[in-house]
């Protein structure tokens, strides 16, 4: 007798409008938010069993695996919903001209190490008329929990509100007689010089398997030490507007969004195709 086993496809749970307007009114006060209950857990099981058929086995070593496209896997498409979609237009104020930015799968193995941070940083710098634009030219970090994330667990640090500042510093700098410049590097050191961000405010940005956790990658933040018994693992999905000139330019520079596999492209519903589009 032959079996069959039936998966279930991943659909998100979007909170109400009302609640999801509360949401991104915390995400533009304190430079982060968490969106509870987002995933099931048959998703994130699914998900992290995919991550461990690509990985070693855990070890107490304190390993931080990070998975970059191109990740095989017709579960990757999976990930590319119309609910994630649907959350990215309201994000970024945006139309149809949404694009596929990235996808990271993140396990970070526990540690024998004392609790510390990895190093302080941002993921980008923006001037504000990226922030002002219709549809913003900018991006917003997408972190699903694919099981809890605890105290001194390798959670996200973050600064919270330290965005308002890097804000100030672009200000200055775009402003300033300087021409300014798209270089990302030179735009993020200087404006981190500007802003002065005190670390020690940092926050251990905690949750539960199935949230979403939102941030500003503007805001100053840390990868941790997992000092917990268990490792953790995360996907970051995030999406950018065709329109964003600037960073395109910087991502074709790069060529960081010309590596998605083939399994995701092959797997994506006609439709949506069109998300790993470059310009």
């Amino acid at each position: 007798m032959s079996t069959t086993t039936t998966v279930t496809p991943i659909i998100p749970t979007l909170p109400t409008p009302t609640a999801l307007a509360g949401h991104l009114d915390a995400l533009e006060e304190h430079g982060w938010t968490v969106i509870p209950g987002f995933l099931d857990g048959a998703s994130t099981a699914r998900l992290r069993q995919h991550m461990d058929g690509l990985l070693p086995p855990v070890a107490r070593a304190g390993t931080v695996h990070d998975l970059r496209h191109p990740i095989p896997g017709a579960i990757m498409a999976e990930l590319v919903t119309e609910h994630h979609l649907r959350l990215a237009r309201a994000l970024l104020r945006a139309g149809d001209g949404l694009r596929l930015l990235e996808q990271v799968l993140i396990r970070t193995d526990p540690s024998s190490d004392d609790a510390g941070v990895r190093g302080w940083h941002i993921d980008a710098a923006f001037y504000p008329r990226h922030r002002a634009a219709t549809p913003r030219q900018t991006y917003y970090q997408c972190v699903h929990a694919l099981c809890d994330i605890k105290p001194g667990g390798g959670a996200t640090m973050i600064v919270p509100g330290s965005h308002r500042r890097l804000v100030s510093a672009t200000a200055r700098i775009e402003s300033s007689a300087c021409i300014p410049t798209v270089k990302q590097a030179e735009l993020k050191a200087e404006a981190l010089r500007l802003a002065a961000i005190d670390d020690s405010a940092g926050i251990e940005l905690i949750a539960h398997e199935g949230d979403l956790v939102l941030f500003d990658p503007t805001c100053l933040h840390s990868a941790s030490v997992n000092t917990g018994a268990s490792a953790r693992y995360v996907l970051f999905q995030s999406f950018i507007d065709e329109s964003a000139d600037e960073m395109n330019t910087v991502l074709e520079a790069t060529g960081y969004r010309s590596g998605f596999s083939d399994d995701l492209r092959s797997a994506l519903p006609p439709e949506r195709r069109h998300l790993l589009r470059r310009p």
